[in-house]
């Protein structure tokens, strides 16, 4: 019972006017998943929400945080998906080993557009037998509020310094710190489940004609977006 308690505890200080800010059907939700799910999950879920950020390279999501993120998402929003026939088709070719994997490039319109992405692609993502591996790219600037850091364990994600050229105020980091970062993320990625994932989000890349609605990428070298070959998806998702 008390790991129950700090964790409806720990989600409540991320809005210290929590009962006057938060929609009064949302806190119930939270209080009984909270409840309902096993401890292991709820225990894991601390472990990772509070180191979050803390290490550059690799952080494999939490199943209490995608829980809750999908339930309240889809209790607060209108989202509407088309051209998800793009998606499953994209997906069949890394399924059958014509492509390694696959890269997701969102306008990024919002903070919440991969948790968006995480929620809409679940339930096809899961059928094709990737539920696992939805993985996002992000900066430092993603865990200067334990909000976003609580909403980054919806899914895996790969914390990178950015470059000089497109950070911009705590995420703006000496060469020297980039570089330490840069070679962490390196040994990290070689000995965690990042190397392996094969579905992945990026709201740094940029691609011809990645305006607009998202563009789904399949590459050989997930390294690069130039030498893929896109489909671009001919509706958007919004909420």
């Amino acid at each position: 019972m008390q790991v129950v308690e700090r964790v409806i505890e720990e989600i409540r200080t991320m809005f210290p006017d929590w009962e006057r800010t938060v929609p009064p059907k949302i806190w119930p939700l939270i209080e009984q998943t909270a409840r309902e799910v096993p401890l292991p999950e709820l225990e894991g879920f601390l472990e990772r929400y509070l180191s979050a950020g803390k290490e550059w390279g690799f952080h494999p999501y939490a199943p209490f945080a995608r829980r809750i993120l999908k339930n309240v998402l889809y209790v607060i929003t209108e989202q509407v998906l088309s051209g998800a026939g793009n998606l499953e088709k994209a997906l069949d070719l890394v399924r059958d080993g014509s492509a390694s994997r696959l890269i997701l490039l969102t306008n990024h319109l919002s903070y919440a557009d991969a948790n968006l992405l995480a929620t809409l692609f679940h339930p096809m993502l899961e059928a094709k037998g990737f539920g696992d591996d939805f993985s996002v790219v992000v900066g430092p600037k993603v865990y200067n509020e334990r909000f976003k850091a609580f909403a980054s364990l919806q899914f895996n994600s790969l914390l990178i310094a950015q470059s000089l050229t497109v950070a911009s105020g705590d995420a703006a980091l000496p060469l020297k710190e980039i570089a330490r970062a840069a070679k962490k993320v390196m040994a990290r990625n070689e000995s965690s489940n990042m190397s392996s994932t094969r579905i992945g989000a990026t709201r740094t890349l940029r691609c011809s004609g990645s305006s607009g609605s998202p563009a789904l990428h399949h590459a050989a070298n997930a390294r690069t977006c130039r030498a893929s070959t896109s489909m671009a998806v001919p509706g958007s998702f919004t909420a």
